[in-house]
């Protein structure tokens, strides 16, 4: 798969490769113009078959709601948020997971939708005591952005984001024609902004691995 670059591969026997549109790496589907919609909607597939086999086995059960939810968690939410923290969501696309999310709560408790029960995704949550997942990854990726702050300054994906001195890199790339792509860090950064106004601020906070997660919760919580 080849990036914004003419390129001529051959295998050892000199046939050459036919380069990919995307690619499945790590576990997670890269496309070649960078774009997540295809992996988002890969991600939002596998966790609903995940969860339709949940729903058979919880047929023949007496499980709890609180049970029901943590098993959710462990193997639905957490398969369809692997790696997401590395990624920034658009608006749209932060609605399609938590839209996912507030149907299978809703066929798990068994609300129905809205405008039939009158019953708001919040209530919903709020009854659960859950948390939306646009929240939950936000946390996530607050977390995994104090991880790369602490990495040793020749780590090249901490190099990636920051300078030796902990500001953001700056693009170098000559600046395209059209609306301008959301970076991962800045975006994170215009979050971080009001509790956060520097970079002396963010440093206190994130050198500390202890530090930032207690930040990052109260940040993503309230509490």
């Amino acid at each position: 798969m080849s990036a914004r670059a003419a390129v001529n591969i051959a295998n050892p026997d000199g046939q050459r490769l036919r380069p990919k549109e995307s690619m499945v790496y790590l576990g997670s589907s890269i496309a070649v113009d960078g774009h997540i919609d295809s992996e988002l909607a890969r991600r939002i597939g596998m966790a609903q078959g995940e969860f339709n086999a949940l729903q058979k086995v919880w047929r023949h059960t007496s499980l709890s709601m609180a049970e029901k939810y943590n098993i959710y968690r462990a193997i639905v939410i957490s398969r369809l948020l692997y790696g997401l923290q590395a990624a920034w969501l658009g608006k749209v696309a932060l609605r399609k997971l938590d839209g996912f999310n507030a149907r299978c709560l809703r066929k798990m408790m068994g609300i129905a939708y809205s405008y039939y029960s009158w019953i708001s995704n919040k209530t919903v949550l709020d009854r659960l005591g859950a948390r939306s997942l646009s929240n939950l990854l936000l946390e996530q990726q607050l977390s995994y952005l104090g991880t790369l702050a602490r990495r040793p300054a020749g780590c090249q994906a901490r190099g990636m984001v920051f300078d030796q001195t902990h500001h953001l890199q700056t693009g170098k790339s000559q600046r395209r024609v059209g609306r301008p792509r959301l970076e991962w860090a800045g975006e994170l950064f215009k979050v971080l902004r009001e509790t956060l106004p520097t970079t002396g601020d963010f440093c206190n906070e994130a050198l500390d691995a202890s530090t930032w997660r207690r930040f990052t919760r109260q940040f993503c919580t309230g509490h």
